[in-house]
């Protein structure tokens, strides 16, 4: 499996490919894909969750932050852009072969899989 990298405050991380599933069953813990998408599109995310879910994965991938700081953070801004960023974080994780960074998920690398021949 590809590694994820993703970018926290101008910091980078990377989760190994071998450690990516338990990176996905962090996020999964907390939120299922369809759940956190229909939070996100009626304006709803549960801002907590989040924080503490997007904390727990920094550390996982190597960082060091607590749940509170992740919370400030996310609206630093005043909630326009880091606390979409962060959710659309945790929704990358979920997704197959996703770079994620400052700028929200980056295009999924080519598929290693074979096209399958039909006789």
């Amino acid at each position: 499996m590809p590694d994820i990298k993703l970018e926290w405050k101008g910091l980078k991380y990377k989760i190994e490919g071998q450690r990516v599933m338990r990176a996905r069953r962090i996020v999964e813990r907390n939120y299922r894909f369809t759940t956190l998408l229909k939070d996100m599109q009626n304006g709803t995310p549960s801002f907590s969750d989040l924080a503490c879910t997007l904390a727990e994965l920094i550390n996982f991938a190597g960082g060091d932050v607590d749940e509170e700081e992740v919370h400030l953070d996310m609206f630093a801004d005043g909630g326009k852009k880091n606390a979409p960023m962060a959710a659309n974080l945790l929704l990358a994780i979920m997704m197959p072969s996703v770079e994620t960074g400052e700028d929200g998920p980056k295009k999924n690398p080519t598929s290693k899989s074979k096209p399958s021949s039909k006789s």
